[in-house]
């Protein structure tokens, strides 16, 4: 069976990032679409990552409570960790199996607080692989090539308080789109691969259930049909707002 690898969670994680975007351009209609809110794009992200791969989705899940389901003791972290909230966690049963955190890479946006985000997990010493996803956005004075590039820089450098050990993966960049201003913007995401915690994102087959005979389970077949269902939907969406607007995107 297919298990959920940290290629499969990059793909899951711009795909339905994308997804959700769109959708929430095209129920709250935006004036401009990186003015949405990070957690109204949050949720609906929890929602498609719960729905296509079939894994209990939390939202703001305290770091403190992540480190005591791996057994980790909570009083000897940095005291500024009992603040954080993770955006999403995926969960392969009681223990997580995936940490993501959420970003909108606009003018308000910072690179290396994404970056530190990305290294959350394994400042709080957390056995578990971690993800950023990043809605990326042009600026007047800063082409999308030249902001995917900033944001890689910086995701690429290593952290002072977290493991030198782990594994960055460069940036992996959705479909580009073009807003009806001009501008142009793609959801990306990029992974930090544990070096403890490798072998956690290849716990769970996909659909999250160990049955073979399952409905819920699958193989390299239901997760390309998931891969394809995604696609499609973000053909969908983006019809949507191609019609509203009457513009090409």
């Amino acid at each position: 069976m297919t298990r959920l690898v940290s290629a499969d969670w990059l793909d899951i994680i711009y795909y339905c990032g994308t997804s959700a975007i769109l959708e929430f351009q095209n129920r709250h209609k935006l004036e401009a679409i990186h003015l949405l809110p990070e957690k109204g794009m949050q949720a609906l992200m929890a929602e498609k990552i719960a729905e296509y791969t079939k894994l209990d989705v939390e939202q703001e899940r305290q770091y403190t409570t992540l480190a005591k389901e791996f057994g980790l003791d909570s009083a000897s972290m940095y005291p500024e960790i009992g603040l954080w909230r993770a955006d999403l966690v995926a969960y392969d049963g009681s223990e997580p199996n995936a940490v993501i955190e959420l970003k909108i890479f606009d003018e308000r946006g910072v690179a290396s607080e994404i970056q530190r985000d990305l290294h959350k997990a394994a400042i709080a010493s957390l056995p578990v692989n971690s993800y950023v996803g990043v809605m990326v956005c042009e600026l007047e004075t800063s082409s999308l090539r030249d902001r995917i590039e900033a944001l890689e820089d910086w995701l690429s450098r290593g952290y002072p308080e977290a493991a030198s050990e782990a594994k960055v993966r460069k940036l992996r960049c959705g479909p580009i789109y073009k807003e009806a201003k001009g501008w142009t913007w793609c959801f990306a995401a990029a992974a930090r691969l544990s070096p403890s915690g490798e072998h956690l994102s290849e716990l769970a087959p996909y659909g999250g259930n160990s049955d073979p005979q399952s409905d819920r389970a699958g193989g390299e077949g239901d997760f390309q049909k998931t891969l394809q269902e995604l696609s499609a939907l973000l053909d969908r969406a983006k019809a949507l707002i191609t019609r509203r607007k009457g513009d090409p995107l």
